[in-house]
């Protein structure tokens, strides 16, 4: 009996591992075709989920917030095609600049919803002119990928989110010692993500409801439901970096009686 039980449980921790290998092979696959927009309230997980794909890609990467050794700082003033403007792209008009990043390394910009907030559109066109052409032909220009995230999906800059190529909303991030759970969505229609759609469980072919599945995907796009367990000693980036950013001196502790 004892033996059914332990083998059982063997099975069992072995699904177990691959659906969690599954679901984050899922979503690095993601991040490496897409520009990937990631959204979810505080706490979520949104700089988790980052951490877990820089972690599995093993690569170096552009970041404005540091998530380990492979991370090369990167700031957003970089991603630019200056002084090239939409205006030079209509009219034909483009000048000729160098690159100055590396091809084939991705972009990870973290709380993108404060360095490029929605509204200030009109002041971030200004400051960036040029900023949605890189966004949009980076593929074109240095086979790489740039991915932000923000706690709201529009309080991005429009001309970010809009141009998108995948968008995940991450629910919960939740913490049991030396592990964690982590669940989210992903989507691969703004409009969808913009309305967090819930996702539809994929029936079975030979299920009556088939033809329903697939007119929901074919209306609203791909919505897949995600969840995978990680190590909390894989976290590197420093989960209070604003904290450095923009306080002077060290923080004063009050007691509370």
């Amino acid at each position: 009996m004892i033996e059914i039980i332990v083998l059982l449980l063997i099975i069992f921790f072995l699904f177990l591992a691959y659906k969690n290998k599954a679901a984050k092979d899922y979503i690095v696959n993601v991040f490496r075709r897409n520009n990937v927009i990631v959204y979810g309230k505080k706490g979520s997980g949104k700089d988790l989920l980052f951490q877990m794909v820089i972690n599995r890609r093993k690569e170096l990467h552009y970041s404005n917030i540091n998530f380990g050794k492979n991370t090369m700082n990167i700031n957003v003033s970089e991603l630019s095609l200056f002084p090239n403007t939409f205006e030079n792209v209509i009219d034909n008009n483009i000048e000729k600049v160098f690159p100055n990043l590396k091809e084939h390394i991705d972009i990870y910009i973290s709380d993108a919803g404060v360095i490029l907030p929605s509204h200030y559109d009109y002041k971030l066109d200004k400051k960036y002119p040029s900023l949605a052409i890189f966004y949009a032909l980076q593929r074109h220009l240095y086979q790489s990928n740039t991915h932000v995230n923000t706690q709201a999906l529009t309080r991005v800059y429009k001309k970010i989110r809009e141009q998108g190529d995948g968008y995940i909303k991450c629910l919960r991030a939740i913490f049991i010692g030396p592990i964690y759970i982590q669940q989210c969505i992903y989507y691969d229609r703004y409009e969808s993500a913009e309305q967090s759609l819930l996702p539809m469980d994929k029936p079975l072919l030979n299920n009556p409801n088939t033809a329903l599945y697939n007119q929901y995907v074919a209306t609203n796009g791909i919505i897949k439901p995600l969840m995978f367990l990680g190590f909390t000693k894989n976290i590197k980036y420093n989960t209070r970096y604003f904290k450095n950013v923009f306080f002077k001196e060290p923080m004063v502790q009050v007691d509370v009686k």
